[in-house]
């Protein structure tokens, strides 16, 4: 029988406030954007304070973020804290940053307005430019975080991770006007390139702006557990990590097959499996020993987890970035990739990149848990590679952005 535990499962929250907030050499970039030096908001000879009396400066713009709430935190969700925590500060008192969280009817997840979630997926123009009347008063740009969400009708900066809504039906499903919507945005911004490949060829974007998501620094400071530590969550070393969910793409199925021929070369390793209770996930794993399901984890957990383990893999069949491999990167643990999708970009010569089936990914995990002066290399290069990723570089090319379209 396999250990299965539950440690930390409970319901990760983030603050979705209408005006909350989180503080907290781009590699990927495939398209020279022009720069953009403009003053951070319109000159208004005719400004006025109280009185009528005249006051020179600039108008302060009003940026809005518009984002969906969901149950937990998951990558997306954490380029929209970063985003949306590092706006104001990155452009500057002459910016007016708002944020308006939608939840649908029946979550309990907290926000600032409740749509019907029929309306973000199936739902008309006319209805859901009606909604984003009452959700945009007031803005003068809106920058919207995920396609689902009504449009606004000025400019707005659209951000799309990744086409998965249109090549996977077990996933989100897009509104039928996402397409429309995406070709008329002042901006579309994807994390990789081969994300905006995607978001050009399959919705007719013109010129998607690529900029990929950092990392945070708690992966690069993260301290490996001690054996203690880890046997109160059911674990030894040597142990394999996945972190993620469970649809589809993720590819569990491929990643169950090769774990048992890993065991039955290595039996005593384990493979820790990270993320929101699923019954797929449970399916596949519960029978397989050497197997933990822990569930959710508490965010300061993760980065440490990483740091013990002999490997983490990401097994995917498609992302539109991987976020977890470049973590990984920086807290100094070896990465097993699949060679497909936005993977290779992402982790470039720093991780075993292998076919994404049974003996591929069984291959690559026996590899990393057996060592060698190859791994130890591809370790270094990971910590150096993930190095170029910072948040900070993120919120300043978004700025460039968001700065070009005030203009």
């Amino acid at each position: 029988m396999s250990d299965q535990r539950s440690w930390g499962t409970g319901k990760v929250s983030i603050e979705l406030s209408m005006d909350g907030r989180e503080q907290t050499e781009n590699p990927l970039l495939w398209r020279a954007r022009p720069s953009h030096n403009h003053s951070m908001a319109s000159e208004s000879p005719n400004r006025r304070g109280r009185g009528g009396v005249p006051v020179a400066g600039p108008l302060p713009r009003t940026l809005t973020f518009s984002s969906l709430a969901v149950p937990f935190v998951m990558g997306q969700q954490v380029y929209e804290e970063q985003i949306i925590g590092g706006a104001a500060e990155v452009l500057g008192k002459n910016w007016n940053v708002r944020r308006v969280t939608v939840r649908t009817l029946r979550a309990n997840d907290r926000g600032s307005h409740r749509l019907p979630m029929r309306l973000m997926t199936s739902g008309s123009e006319t209805s859901r430019r009606a909604a984003a009347k009452l959700l945009y008063g007031g803005s003068e740009i809106v920058h919207r975080l995920d396609l689902r969400l009504p449009p606004f009708a000025g400019p707005e900066i659209i951000t799309i991770h990744d086409v998965i809504p249109w090549r996977f039906a077990d996933e989100a499903k897009a509104p039928p006007t996402g397409m429309s919507e995406a070709r008329r945005a002042a901006a579309v911004v994807c994390p990789s390139a081969f994300s905006a490949s995607e978001v050009k060829n399959l919705l007719g974007v013109k010129e998607p702006v690529v900029i990929p998501n950092g990392v945070d620094s708690s992966f690069f400071a993260a301290k490996a557990f001690s054996e203690r530590e880890l046997g109160a969550l059911g674990l030894r070393p040597p142990f394999v990590m996945h972190i993620g969910g469970s649809s589809r793409r993720k590819n569990l199925d491929s990643l169950a097959s090769a774990w048992r021929d890993v065991i039955a070369s290595i039996p005593d390793a384990r493979l820790a499996l990270v993320g929101p209770a699923h019954p797929t996930r449970s399916r596949l794993f519960a029978a397989i020993d050497g197997t933990v399901l822990l569930g959710r984890l508490p965010d300061p957990i993760v980065p440490r987890l990483m740091a013990s383990a002999s490997a983490v893999v990401v097994p995917s069949i498609y992302e539109g970035y991987g976020l977890p491999a470049l973590e990984a990167m920086a807290a100094g643990t070896p990465v097993v990739a699949s060679n497909c999708s936005s993977l290779p970009e992402v982790c470039g010569d720093a991780a075993l990149l292998v076919a994404p089936d049974r003996g591929g990914l069984a291959e690559g995990m026996l590899a990393v848990i057996r060592g060698g002066g190859h791994i130890s290399e591809l370790v270094s290069r990971g910590r150096i590679r993930a190095k170029r990723f910072t948040w900070e570089r993120c919120l300043a090319e978004h700025a460039d952005v968001w700065r070009s379209i005030s203009a």
